[in-house]
């Protein structure tokens, strides 16, 4: 059987709380950018990963056993999928770092993991209100911010390339470049599934 009174909104919580933690440490890192310590912050991001793994592995174990869940078991099996997902897309900017051996960040890059950092932010507000989003009356107000943040980044994401393509004539920058912007730009959009998928939760039990 299930843990008795396994929390699935607690455990969504918890996960999302380590895309905060790993959008935090991108946002320092990137702005405060050291060729010297990537292979160490590629580390660390590594083991909030496997931190977001782990609660996601004990909340499908539990799910598996569970008789009765508070929600549909698809839907929260999805949900937890895409909050893991997030936390992948983040590790994976810096896995690209470290494997395109990068020695500088765009400006445009910098601006990108603060919008990061933002939705990730915003979606822990989300899980915070989630146990009670029949009586929230700012749940709804939150979606839409992270949806409006992904829409920034999607902005962010072309006018980082139209400048980069304007400018750049060293072919490798342009390819490792290229490939940093739409790791980044993949992370808005992980963060805007989620909420996504937590309105249509909503919606469906309401």
């Amino acid at each position: 059987m299930a843990k008795k009174g396994f929390d699935y909104f607690k455990a969504f919580a918890g996960m999302v709380d380590c895309a905060v933690e790993a959008s935090a440490l991108l946002e320092e890192e990137i702005n405060d950018f050291h060729p010297d310590k990537v292979e160490d912050v590629r580390a660390r991001l590594h083991v909030i990963e496997n931190s977001a793994d782990r609660k996601k592995h004990e909340l499908m174990d539990n799910l598996s056993r569970e008789f009765v869940p508070p929600i549909e078991r698809e839907d929260i099996a999805h949900l937890a999928s895409e909050i893991d997902e997030v936390v992948d897309c983040i590790e994976d900017v810096y896995l690209r770092i470290y494997m395109y051996n990068m020695t500088e960040i765009p400006q445009e890059a910098k601006r990108f993991t603060r919008i990061i950092s933002m939705c990730c932010r915003t979606l822990r507000d989300v899980m915070e209100e989630f146990p009670k989003f029949r009586k929230s009356d700012r749940i709804g107000a939150l979606i839409v911010d992270v949806n409006s943040m992904e829409e920034e980044g999607d902005k962010l994401y072309v006018e980082g390339l139209h400048k980069l393509y304007g400018e750049c004539t060293d072919a490798v920058r342009l390819l490792t470049l290229t490939y940093c912007f739409e790791r980044l730009e993949k992370c808005c959009d992980a963060c805007e599934h989620v909420a996504n998928v937590t309105e249509s939760v909503i919606m469906k039990n309401s």
